[in-house]
């Protein structure tokens, strides 16, 4: 049923039509027409970027200049992307963040983003405990590439445990929002969490050791729901050639 439901997924066939790489590039671009998330950025990096599609983006948005750099980062070999440079490297790696800054020119990112997920298994216990792994992991090198007041975007499972997330991230933000694109399935725990104005705390040293990320009060997170309220239905389907009329 849900091999079924994904392919009649009307986001899916409009990405396939307009030459995005997944559906996911409308969650992102919804998310910038509410939160304004590539205002004034040059440099970015897209981690988990694999097959692409915020990368696509990052790069149909943000204007040309000697100043934009987009790079994207993947254990994966990803299909070549106009304006985008591609990094083979694993962002528990340390040498990963020392050749994003490298690449940079010594300078550091305006922007973060992270759609990284687990093959998810209908346990949510152990795909929410996986997938706040991937969070941290990712902040964690956020910490490393991202310049004093960047922005730091990640998908995140909107489960139980979510506080303890938050305590984690409201140490390196001064704002914090939670986004649901109307691209993202309502059906779905899948939620995008905005940060902006990135600034180290004090007495930390960005590590790759997950286990050491400061903890904190748990921050007032804002609940935005992004994108048109009359555009495409996350949940809508269509009909395929050889269905049933009904």
């Amino acid at each position: 049923m849900k091999a079924s439901i994904s392919r009649r997924d009307v986001y899916k066939k409009t990405a396939a039509e307009e030459g995005w790489r997944a559906r996911s590039a409308y969650k992102i671009m919804q998310i910038d027409e509410e939160l304004n998330v590539f205002s004034g950025v040059n440099k970015v990096v897209d981690l988990c970027a694999a097959p692409g599609s915020w990368s696509q983006v990052a790069a149909k948005v943000i204007p040309e200049s000697e100043k934009r750099m987009i790079v994207a980062i993947d254990l994966r070999e990803i299909e070549p992307i106009p304006g985008v440079y591609q990094l083979r490297g694993d962002i528990t790696s340390e040498s990963t963040a020392m050749r994003v800054i490298e690449l940079f020119g010594g300078e550091k990112a305006d922007l973060v983003m992270a759609d990284g997920a687990p093959d998810t298994i209908g346990r949510i216990e152990y795909d929410e405990y996986v997938q706040h792994s991937i969070v941290r992991a990712s902040l964690a090198i956020a910490s490393m590439m991202l310049k004093e007041g960047g922005t730091f975007i990640s998908k995140v499972f909107r489960t139980r445990c979510l506080p303890s997330l938050y305590s984690n991230i409201g140490c390196f933000f001064s704002e914090i929002i939670m986004a649901k694109p109307r691209a993202s399935r309502l059906s779905s725990v899948e939620s995008f969490i905005v940060c902006k104005g990135f600034r180290v705390p004090d007495l930390y040293t960005p590590t790759l050791n997950t286990g050491l990320l400061p903890t904190g009060p748990i921050p007032d997170v804002p609940f935005r729901s992004c994108g048109d309220k009359h555009g495409f239905d996350s949940e809508r389907t269509y009909p395929l050639d050889g269905d049933e009329e009904k």
